[in-house]
């Protein structure tokens, strides 16, 4: 799987990680790693006062968020290869 670095820039932007390296292999496990189990299995609040759910986690909006996100990445991505 391959991914442009304005991808992976903004997934860690995303996801609040903002330590980069040359190499992404890393980061996207810190990334995708966390997030499958989030989606699972919910994760503690940020305040530390108890759980959020997966389902709370996982809503509608979010996933349009990040779709509308993700397709301005690919065109930009289309827009890069074409002037190759």
């Amino acid at each position: 799987m391959e991914y442009s670095e304005e991808t992976l820039r903004w997934m860690e932007d995303a996801m609040d990680c903002y330590h980069w390296t040359h190499s992404p292999d890393e980061q996207l496990r810190r990334i995708i790693a966390p997030w499958h189990g989030w989606s699972v299995y919910g994760r503690p609040r940020e305040n530390g006062t108890g759980w959020t759910s997966a389902v709370d986690l996982c809503k509608e909006e979010n996933a349009r968020d990040l779709m509308g996100r993700t397709e301005r990445t690919i065109a930009t991505v289309q827009r890069f290869l074409s002037g190759l």
